[in-house]
């Protein structure tokens, strides 16, 4: 009796406690490596949004999408009506603010509900771009890695030599409260190399 009792309780563990009836496989999800914000007229938002393309058939390594709105709210159901997955933040890697976005509107009000979701993560490195972020955005390297890839790296390498400033999602938000300190961010320059070959520093 008591066996059958164990069996029982066994069963009912196995199937009520597994935890895979809520599992998102990976292909079913839009991976967000790169968000990017610009401001446009009356107010309005340029949002980017870039992940990676997991298919071997496919020659591009990640895909761009573009949404023209108010809030970043409004941006990513935008983003899931249009991608391939639902759009996940969690492995969110850069930041991209436009100068003109950062003089205009302040960067804070747009990322609170960010620093509200206990999901993401505090690791993001905040990007400011001269000029519009569709300049890096839709920058084609065809001999550099994949651009977030190649851009993490770069601010990785520039911070191991002292060679330009970090500042993560959370260190920003220290920075923006705290009156005697400047908010600061890393800002690519672009370079035109030999044979037509574009890079940042």
């Amino acid at each position: 009796m008591r066996r059958f009792i164990r069996f029982i309780i066994f069963c009912f563990l196995i199937i009520f406690l597994a935890g895979c009836e809520d599992r998102l496989d990976l292909e079913k999800q839009s991976i967000s490596l790169i968000y990017g914000f610009d401001a446009k007229a009356k107010g309005k938002l340029i949002v980017y949004h870039v992940n990676p393309i997991f298919n071997e058939d496919v020659e591009k390594k990640y895909e761009i999408h573009e949404a023209k709105v108010h809030t970043p709210r409004e941006a990513k159901d935008t983003f899931n009506s249009s991608s391939s997955g639902l759009v996940s933040t969690e492995k969110l890697q850069l930041i991209l603010f436009s100068t003109n976005f950062l003089k205009q509107e302040g960067a804070m009000p747009y990322l609170d509900v960010w620093y509200r979701d206990p999901k993401n993560t505090g690791n993001m490195r905040m990007v400011a771009v001269d000029g519009p972020v569709s300049s890096v955005i839709y920058n084609n390297f065809k001999d550099k890695p994949a651009l977030p890839e190649y851009l993490t790296d770069l601010i990785n390498t520039n911070k191991l030599y002292n060679r330009t400033v970090f500042t993560t999602f959370h260190e920003f938000h220290r920075q923006t409260f705290n009156k005697g300190v400047t908010p600061h961010a890393h800002q690519p320059k672009k370079t035109d190399q030999p044979q037509n070959k574009k890079s940042f520093t």
